[in-house]
C-alpha cells in the first residue's frame, strides 16, 4: 500500500479528556453539527468546505472531494478515538419533501480513511446512525491520541470523509436533502504500552536512528544495528493504533537501510543486520508487490545464503564462532535469519528460489533441534547471562519451522523447551540475565510463550513489563540499574502488543 497525501484545509477538532482521578474511566465526545447534504436541481455544482460540512448539487454516482476531520487531545491522559456515528438527522429540503430524511441518509455513501490512506469503514449514512451499526471504528480501527505534552507531534490524527449520492436513485430525490451531526467519542486509554512508542518516536536521532544507550541527545551518531530492529516496535504500534506517526518514523528508518547509509554487519554477503531484513520485510507489505524495500530484504538474504553455499551448517557454524565467548546467543542472532529467510520463501516470485529458501531454513531448524539436551535444554547453564534469551530464541526457531510446513513436527521439543523455560520464570512473572531481572530477557521469553500457544505464562511476563515501566514510557534494562536502552524499548512495546492482542 503507497501513502496518499491530500492537501486541503485542516481542520481542528479538539477531543478534551477531562483531568482528575478516578477509579472510573473517562469519555469524552465532540459533536459536528450542521453537516448538509443535497441533491441539486439542474444547475448543479459542488461546494467543498470545512467540517461541519455543506455540499451542494450531489450527483448520482459521482463521490465528492476529500474532507479531513483532524480530531486533537488537548487533556492530560492518554485516550482512543473508538467511535465516530451519527447522532441525529433532519430533513434539509428544497421546496416539498418527497423522501423522508430516514430514506435519503439510505442512499448517502460514506467512506472514511485513515491518514496514510487505508479505508476504515464503507457503508451508508444511515449505518453511521444508531439504527444501523451505529459506529465507523471497530477494534482493529481504533486511533491512539497521545496526551498533551507527551511527545512531538502528538496533538493531532486526521480522518478523510467522501460522500456519494447513490446511482441508484430517482428524479423523487432532486431538492431533497438532510443536515446531520457527526459525533466522534474518545475513551481514556486503559494502560500505557504506547508511551513506549511515543518515547522512541520523541528520541529518535537526527540521522533516523536511536543511541545504543538513550541520552537525549538527538545529534549523536547513531549506532547502526539500532536501526531495523528499533523500528520494528513502531510498526507493530502502527498495525495496533493506526498511529501514522508511527509509520512515518518506520518509513525514514527503511529508506534510511535501503539507501545504504546503515549498517556493518559482519555477517557475509550484505551489511545488513539480520533485524533490518526482517524490518524491511514487514515494512514492504504496506506497498505494492516487488517495492524496494521487499526486493532489497530478498536480494540480501539471497546473497547471504549464497556467500555460505546455501550450507545451513555453515551459517550455523559461522555464527557459533561469532558467538563464542557467549554461546546463548548464537540462537538471538539465528532466530531472525530463521525469520527472514522463511518470509522470503513465502513472497519471493521465483519458484526455484523460493524451494532452495525453505529447505535452508528446515535445515537450519533440524540443526538447532539437534541441539536439545536433557528433556528441554537449549543453552548450556542457566548461570550463563544470556541463557533466558538463547532458550527462548531456540523455541522460536522451531516453531518457525513447525508453523512453516507439515513436513516436520517439532511439537515434542518445543513443549519440552518451553518447560524447562516456565521452570525459571519468576513468581512475578520476570525472567533473569545472569542474576538480576531482565526486561529483554522477559520480552524475548513473553513472545516465545506467546507464538507457542502459551498465553498464561506469557501475559505473567508482560505483567512485569508493564510493572516496571518508567513514567517517560521507557525502561530500565535490570532491576537496580539506571540505564534506558531504546532496542529494550522497542522489545518490550513489541511483547506487550502481541501478547495483548
Amino acid at each position: 500500500m503507497k501513502k496518499i497525501i491530500i492537501s486541503l484545509a485542516i481542520i481542528g477538532v479538539v477531543t478534551a479528556i477531562t483531568l482528575g482521578i478516578t477509579s472510573a474511566w473517562f469519555t469524552d465526545e465532540e459533536s459536528i453539527a450542521g453537516n448538509n447534504f443535497q441533491s441539486g436541481i439542474l444547475d448543479i455544482k459542488q461546494g467543498i468546505n470545512d467540517l461541519p460540512v455543506t455540499l451542494t448539487g450531489l450527483m448520482p454516482g459521482v463521490v465528492t472531494d476529500p474532507q479531513k476531520l483532524q480530531m486533537g487531545n488537548n487533556g492530560t491522559l492518554g485516550a482512543i478515538i473508538d467511535k465516530i456515528s451519527v447522532t441525529s438527522w433532519s430533513d434539509s429540503d428544497i421546496g416539498d419533501s418527497k423522501v423522508s430524511a430516514a430514506d435519503y441518509a439510505k442512499k448517502v455513501n460514506v467512506t472514511i480513511s485513515d491518514e496514510v490512506g487505508r479505508p476504515l469503514w464503507k457503508d451508508t449514512l444511515f449505518n453511521l446512525y444508531g439504527n444501523g451499526s451505529g459506529n465507523a471504528i471497530d477494534g482493529t480501527d481504533k486511533v491512539f491520541l497521545a496526551k498533551q505534552g507527551s511527545g512531538i507531534n502528538y496533538t493531532t490524527r486526521d480522518y478523510w470523509f467522501t460522500f456519494q449520492l447513490d446511482s441508484s436513485v430517482d428524479n423523487n430525490y432532486q431538492g431533497e436533502g438532510i443536515s446531520a451531526t457527526l459525533n466522534v467519542n474518545a475513551t481514556q486509554l486503559k494502560d500505557n504500552k504506547f508511551d513506549a512508542a511515543e518515547r522512541l518516536v520523541m528520541n529518535q536521532n537526527d540521522d533516523d536512528g536511536w543511541d545504543w544507550t538513550e541520552d537525549g541527545d538527538k545529534t549523536t551518531e547513531s549506532s547502526a544495528n539500532q536501526f531495523g530492529v528499533v523500528a520494528t516496535g513502531l510498526l507493530k504500534a502502527y498495525e495496533t493504533t493506526g498511529n501514522s506517526d508511527y509509520f512515518d518514523v518506520a518509513e525514514d528508518v527503511a529508506y534510511s537501510i535501503y539507501k545504504g547509509e546503515r549498517g556493518n554487519s559482519s555477517w557475509e554477503g550484505s551489511n545488513l543486520y539480520n533485524e533490518d531484513l526482517v524490518f524491511l520485510q514487514q515494512i514492504g507489505k504496506y506497498y505494492d508487490d516487488g517495492n524496494a524495500f521487499s526486493s532489497a530484504a530478498e536480494d540480501a538474504i539471497i546473497a547471504r545464503w549464497n556467500s555460505y553455499d546455501n550450507n545451513a551448517q555453515e551459517i550455523y557454524n559461522f555464527i557459533k564462532d561469532k558467538r563464542s565467548g557467549s554461546p546463548d546467543l548464537f540462537y538471538w542472532d539465528l532466530e531472525p535469519f530463521m525469520e527472514a529467510t522463511i518470509d522470503a520463501a513465502n513472497t519471493i516470485s521465483d519458484s526455484n528460489e523460493a524451494i532452495i529458501l525453505r529447505n535452508n531454513a528446515l535445515d537450519l531448524a533440524n540443526l538447532v533441534a539437534n541441539d536439545q539436551w536433557g528433556a528441554g535444554y537449549f543453552i548450556e547453564s542457566w548461570t550463563n547471562k544470556d541463557s533466558h534469551l538463547g532458550q527462548a530464541s531456540a523455541i522460536r526457531i522451531l516453531q518457525l519451522a513447525d508453523d512453516m510446513t507439515f513436513d516436520v513436527d517439532y511439537g515434542t521439543a518445543i513443549a519440552n523447551g518451553i518447560t524447562v523455560l516456565l521452570d525459571q520464570q519468576q513468581s512475578d512473572g520476570s525472567f533473569k540475565f545472569g542474576d538480576k531481572k531482565s526486561i529483554q530477557a522477559t520480552a524475548y521469553s513473553a513472545l516465545a510463550l506467546e507464538t507457542a500457544g502459551y498465553h498464561s505464562g506469557a501475559k505473567n511476563a508482560v505483567s512485569y513489563i508493564e510493572s516496571q515501566q518508567l513514567s517517560n514510557g521507557g525502561w530500565y534494562e535490570e532491576e537496580g540499574e539506571s540505564v534506558e536502552y531504546p532496542e529494550i524499548n522497542s522489545e518490550a512495546l513489541r511483547a506487550m502488543i502481541v501478547v495483548n492482542e
